[in-house]
């Protein structure tokens, strides 16, 4: 799995068909990547128990980099 580096933050209408281009962690839960999103940035309390402070409203997904096969 991959190890965070800088901030987390949500996102929220992360395409699902955009998803399945990156690589997806067991069961589904997340997923990791290199791709380019379009959208509102936007502060306060976000996902569960409000544990993101900052999230993204998505408009557009980019993927930059296909998984490694």
């Amino acid at each position: 799995a991959p190890m965070q580096d800088g901030i987390t933050l949500g996102m929220d209408g992360f395409p699902a068909d955009k998803s399945g281009e990156l690589n997806v962690g067991p069961n589904g839960t997340f997923v990791w990547g290199l791709f380019e999103v379009t959208g509102t940035f936007q502060t306060g309390d976000f996902g569960p128990d409000g544990r993101y402070k900052q999230q993204i409203k998505v408009e557009d997904v980019k993927v930059l980099e296909q998984p490694k096969q």
